[in-house]
């Protein structure tokens, strides 16, 4: 990643729910004892919902595999060989039957009670992975700050009367990181769909929820990945909500950043089937958001790796490994130059760009 020119690395998240403790075998390949939490059924209510167990991410049952050491202190310590700065995120469910998955308490704007249950639960967990991350790696010297692993959009939230339950969520978790990590930051990173709200809208939203809150870094997803046909070169329909968000955080005082996919979508959001970008689609999307933006991520760094060792599953392309390592190797080889020399309007500085690694 340092011969990108990226300084920066956000880590998805350290504490990640499924259902089953071979998910990522099944999903990705690999085998089951990868960097994430599976925690058992135990008899564990929230709200009188039933969840799973808990436990803390440095305990990890078989987290750590060569020399007694965490994933996460080897990510770190890789990091400040590098001279990169690493971004550690919280906690996220996608368990398809959970109870507390993410995805389906925010699927619209009527919060039921379970829904804000499920809401409330990923609060609740992130602050005991930021007081636990505070407590194992605060000190290490390639800690930048921590990422809010919720994606908010521009469905729940968009109603007035839901502004304050938003700020509260952002606020209970930034409070936390300032106690546990004086001088560090929160950062989260929300998306927005061109059919759910106006620009207009979601900068309302946001404007409140920044600030009525202790967020520190608002990133916002170009989405042009997901959904290709919103940037082309006769077609833009991301940076009127790009405005709206630099308005947004002008307004707060609070940094705004941009984050470029580094994929391609040949599917459907419902069904995406995801493959490398190529360097003009995002050389589109920098030219974009640049304007906008204080500093530009990228998503993710996998779909650029050039270490043909690896295989990522499902395979992209024409379904071969060859396919998927030709495609992330020249998307890499694009890439470094404009990593390195593209430029930011917003004071004619070289846009760095980062990488989100999941």
């Amino acid at each position: 990643m340092a011969d990108t020119g990226a300084k920066m690395l956000f880590y998805q998240w350290v504490t990640h729910y499924e259902k089953t403790p071979t998910w990522f075998m099944e999903a990705y390949g690999g085998g089951p004892e990868a960097d994430f939490a599976f925690y058992n059924p135990a008899p564990v209510t929230i709200n009188g919902i039933p969840t799973q167990g808990w436990v803390t991410p440095t305990e990890w049952p078989g987290s750590p595999k060569k020399s007694g050491k965490e994933p996460v202190d080897y990510l770190l310590d890789a990091a400040q060989k590098a001279g990169i700065k690493v971004w550690l995120g919280l906690y996220l469910n996608e368990g398809e039957s959970s109870p507390y998955n993410w995805w389906n308490a925010i699927t619209d704007s009527n919060l039921t009670t379970e829904d804000r249950a499920a809401i409330d639960h990923h609060v609740e967990r992130s602050i005991a992975v930021v007081n636990d991350l505070a407590a194992q790696y605060g000190d290490h010297p390639a800690l930048g700050g921590l990422y809010y692993s919720i994606e908010i959009a521009n469905n729940a939230f968009i109603p007035q009367d839901n502004y304050s339950y938003l700020a509260s969520i952002l606020d209970q978790v930034a409070k936390a990181v300032h106690t546990a990590l004086p001088g560090k930051q929160l950062a989260i990173c929300p998306f927005f769909n061109t059919t759910l709200s106006t620009a207009e809208e979601f900068g309302t939203m946001l404007e409140y929820a920044l600030q009525h809150s202790e967020l520190d870094i608002l990133m916002l997803q170009d989405g042009v990945g997901v959904e290709p046909h919103t940037l082309t070169p006769i077609n833009d329909q991301v940076t009127k909500y790009f405005v709206a968000a630099r308005n947004a955080a002008d307004a707060a005082g609070k940094p705004f950043w941009g984050n470029a996919e580094l994929f391609t979508n040949l599917g459907t959001r419902e069904t995406p089937q995801l493959i490398s970008s190529t360097m003009d689609k995002i050389r589109l999307q920098l030219e974009t958001i640049a304007p906008h933006v204080d500093k530009i991520i990228s998503f993710d760094f996998h779909f650029m790796d050039p270490n043909d060792a690896y295989t990522f599953y499902p395979l992209l392309g024409n379904g071969t490994a060859a396919a998927d390592s030709t495609m992330r190797q020249n998307l890499y080889d694009g890439y470094t130059p404009t990593g390195r020399n593209g430029k930011n309007s917003r004071g004619g500085q070289p846009c760095q760009l980062f990488s989100v690694c999941c």
